[in-house]
């Protein structure tokens, strides 16, 4: 049977709400966009409306049998222990994929301070081909440097 269980990260307080229970009963679709209005009366925060955004579980765990969700970050360190690579875990259409960001030195593109820098490019590569090697080291919403070239 299929387990279904959710990181919930919450817009507003920029932070993840760590019992996920109390939201779920709120949440009655889980659909695209994974942005939902949520009534969740016990936050600090006194609204009666919370954005949320919610990552499902792959129902994968790591190497050290950590629950893998969409917007992981897992770390891959070869044989050697000399290499080591980062991936995001997001969602395509009905499976899960691992992002590898890098550099794409064949492209440019301009930064924010309209200086020329190349471009960031990615390789997809299917949850299943990496989970048992790779450990759970952030998450996308915490640590978006993990994944940056």
């Amino acid at each position: 049977m299929k387990q279904i269980k959710f990181l919930a990260w919450s817009n507003l307080e920029h932070k993840f709400i760590l019992d996920y229970k109390r939201i779920l009963p709120a949440c009655y679709v889980y659909k695209e966009p994974k942005y939902l209005t949520v009534y969740v009366p016990e936050l600090s925060i006194p609204v009666e409306e919370r954005d949320c955004e919610l990552f499902l579980y792959t129902e994968t765990k790591d190497k050290n049998g950590r629950d893998i969700f969409e917007g992981n970050i897992l770390k891959e360190v070869d044989e050697s222990g000399q290499g080591e690579w980062y991936y995001e875990v997001t969602s395509l259409g009905n499976k899960f994929i691992c992002l590898h960001y890098m550099w794409d030195y064949k492209s440019w593109t301009y930064d924010d301070k309209g200086e020329e820098v190349f471009a960031i490019t990615y390789e997809e590569i299917p949850l299943e081909k990496l989970y048992f090697n790779c450990e759970v080291v952030g998450h996308i919403k915490t640590n978006p440097e993990l994944v940056k070239p």
